[in-house]
Parts: structure tokens; sequence; C-alpha cells
């Protein structure tokens, strides 16, 4: 991966990041929704997916890290 390859995954990143958010926020304040449901387990199905989700996650991101260049990664996410 190129700087400018690096560049264009983080925009896209940051522009999904606030959407990403804004959707856990709103499963959060829906949990007493969710318990409440007639099917058992709804609750604890939700959140191995987030659980899964997260994994999956930061497994990306570890793979992106890995494949941007170290200037990339020095000047734009402030790892040193």
């Amino acid at each position: 991966m190129n700087e400018s390859d690096g560049k264009s995954i983080l925009v896209m990143v940051e522009g999904f990041m606030p959407n990403i958010i804004d959707t856990l926020d709103q499963m959060k304040n829906k949990k007493q929704a969710f318990d409440a449901l007639p099917v058992g387990g709804v609750t604890g199905l939700v959140k191995q997916d987030l659980i899964d989700m997260n994994s999956n996650t930061t497994a990306l991101g570890t793979a992106l890290i890995d494949a941007c260049p170290v200037r990339f990664l020095v000047s734009h996410l402030n790892i040193s």
C-alpha cells in the first residue's frame, strides 16, 4: 500500500465512523426493548454479534496498519 492508498482508506474510515458510533449508541439505548422481546436470548445474541464484529474490526485495523508505509503512520496516525 502506498501513501495515497493510506490516505484514501483513512478518509473512507473517517467517513463511516460517525454512522457506526450512532448505530452503537442507538442499540445501547434500545437494550431494554431487546430484553423485553418475547423471544428469549436476543440480547445475548446481539452482544455476541458485537463481540465478533469487534474482533473482526480489530483484525482489519491491524492488517491495514501492517500494510501502511511507516512514514504514513507516523505522519497521520501519531504512531512512532
